[in-house]
C-alpha cells in the first residue's frame, strides 16, 4: 500500500458529484486492494471515477431533454466517455478475475481497516477489532506529560478561594474576578451564594450556570 494516503480531489465536479465520486473511489480501492498500494494506481482510479461521474452528467442531460432528440455532439461525448471508461478499466485490470487473496494480503487488509477506523474515530477509547470483532481498549500513554494542579478547581468546581477573598474584600470587582477566571459575572454570583456566604440560592441544589456561555467571559473593566 502506498505510504502517502491519496485524497480524492474531483476537480471540476459539483459538490454532489464529488461526494458520489469519493464514495466510488473508496469502493474501487476496497474491491481491488492492489490498486491502493501505489500512488499512481490511486490517481488512475480517480481519473476513472471522474470519467464515470461526467458520463452520468451527460446521461442526465439526455433525460432532461423534453424533445427526446439527442444532439450529435452529446451522442459523441457519451460514446467517447464510454470508450475511455472501458479503456481505463482494462488498463487497471478490473476485467481480470482476481485470484484469491494470499494470507499476507488478507492480513494487510485487516491492518488497513484498523488504520482507517483509528483515523475516523480519533476520540474513541474503545474500538471493535476488525478481525475478531472483540472490544479493544485504547490505552493512551502518559509519558511526556507533566502533572499540573490548577489553582482554579476545587472539588471539581471552577473557583479560587484566594481570588474570591479579594473580591469579598473589595480589592477586585466582580467583573475583574470573572475576567481572571475566564467565566461570566453570573457565575461569580452563583459561587458567592453557593460557597462563600454572599447570599442564598433559591434552590440549594441549583446547578451552576454555564461558566463560559456563548456570549463569552466577562470583559475586563476599562481602566479609569
Amino acid at each position: 500500500m502506498a505510504k502517502d494516503k491519496y485524497t480524492f480531489k474531483g476537480i471540476g465536479l459539483t459538490g454532489k458529484e464529488k461526494k458520489e465520486g469519493r464514495k466510488r473511489f473508496h469502493a474501487y480501492l476496497e474491491a481491488f486492494p492492489h490498486l491502493a498500494r501505489k500512488l499512481a494506481s490511486q490517481q488512475a482510479v480517480e481519473e476513472l471515477v471522474w470519467a464515470e461521474v461526467i458520463q452520468e452528467r451527460y446521461k442526465m442531460q439526455v433525460g432532461s431533454n423534453d424533445s427526446q432528440a439527442i444532439s450529435f455532439t452529446l451522442q459523441k461525448s457519451i460514446q467517447d466517455g464510454l470508450n475511455l471508461i472501458i479503456e481505463m478499466k482494462d488498463k487497471l485490470g478490473l476485467f481480470v478475475v482476481a485470484p484469491p487473496m494470499e494470507p499476507f494480503d488478507r492480513l494487510q487488509g485487516i491492518f488497513r481497516k484498523g488504520d482507517d477506523y483509528r483515523e475516523k474515530h480519533v476520540d474513541d477509547y474503545t474500538v471493535v477489532c476488525p478481525h475478531c470483532k472483540k472490544k479493544t481498549v485504547l490505552m493512551i500513554p502518559t509519558k511526556g506529560y507533566d502533572t499540573v494542579i490548577t489553582p482554579f478547581f476545587e472539588d471539581k468546581v471552577i473557583r479560587n478561594r484566594p481570588l474570591f477573598n479579594l473580591y469579598k474584600d473589595g480589592v477586585v470587582s466582580k467583573e475583574e474576578a470573572a475576567h481572571i477566571m475566564g467565566v461570566s459575572a453570573h457565575y461569580i454570583d452563583w459561587l458567592g451564594k453557593k460557597y462563600y456566604g454572599m447570599g442564598t440560592l433559591k434552590n440549594a441544589n441549583e446547578p451552576p450556570p454555564d461558566p463560559n456561555p456563548e456570549i463569552g467571559p466577562a470583559q475586563a473593566p476599562e481602566s479609569p
